[in-house]
């Protein structure tokens, strides 16, 4: 569409380098740049697995209430953007043209439900 975009991503990381750069949020950081600012779209915060790092030891948590647990599936992070036209586009963490992306984009446009969410949530 010719807007300006910054995707951010990372390499195999550990959990000193989200830790040490306070960089759970850029896992998928989009930027739209609209012509006079950037405009930013966070993914999900980077979560780790119990016994995975330091701050979720069970040992740590077994004390505390659980509210729900759920199983963790590994998969494509799809999270959707708003240029300044309006439009909405789905994209993976690094691009709008991947095959994840691209289905992603296909099942917004053929869901009322879905399309009304994500319009609601972008406001």
């Amino acid at each position: 569409m010719g807007y300006k975009c910054e995707l951010y991503n990372y390499r195999q990381s550990t959990y000193d380098d989200f830790e040490s750069n306070d960089a759970f949020e850029m896992r998928g950081l989009t930027f739209v740049y609209d012509g006079s600012t950037w405009r930013k779209f966070f993914a999900l915060n980077k979560f780790f697995n119990l016994n995975e790092v330091p701050t979720c030891e069970y040992s740590d948590l077994r004390d505390q209430k659980i509210l729900y647990t759920q199983e963790k599936l590994d998969g494509s992070l799809v999270s959707f953007i708003q240029f300044p036209n309006g439009s909405i586009l789905a994209k993976s963490k690094m691009s709008f043209e991947s095959d994840q992306a691209i289905m992603a984009q296909g099942i917004y446009e053929s869901s009322e439900n879905l399309r009304t969410f994500v319009n609601k949530m972008m406001e």
